[in-house]
């Protein structure tokens, strides 16, 4: 059952990535909290256009969701945001997010290896 359940939440990332679009703040903001619980890596690019093309408040909340996600092109983009967003904030939200992915990789490693 709990297979079931997770294949039909897979199935829903390209629906919740069109919801992105959506002229319905409300709407793109749910869609946004449900790709990051899935952390499907098929969110990552549409979640990274999306951060560059909304304000502030919501590239922060990305930027954390992306490097909860993770994966190679949420690493390069998060190293693209810390070595040169213009906002301070942003910057450090990447830095944090950076750490965070990596730890999670080094301690999955770890495990593989045992």
């Amino acid at each position: 059952m709990r297979v079931a359940a997770e294949r039909r939440a897979r199935e829903a990332v390209p629906a919740l990535v069109e919801r992105l679009r959506d002229p319905e703040p409300e709407v793109a903001h749910l869609a946004v909290g449900a790709l990051g619980q899935l952390r499907d890596p098929r969110a990552v690019g549409p979640l990274i256009d999306l951060s560059q093309r909304g304000d502030g408040g919501m590239a922060l909340a990305l930027v954390r969701i992306i490097g909860d996600i993770g994966g190679p092109e949420a690493e390069g983009y998060l190293l693209t945001l810390e070595a040169g967003h213009p906002e301070p904030r942003v910057r450090a939200a990447a830095r944090d997010a950076l750490a965070e992915l990596r730890a999670r990789e080094a301690e999955a490693g770890r495990v593989a290896g045992k």
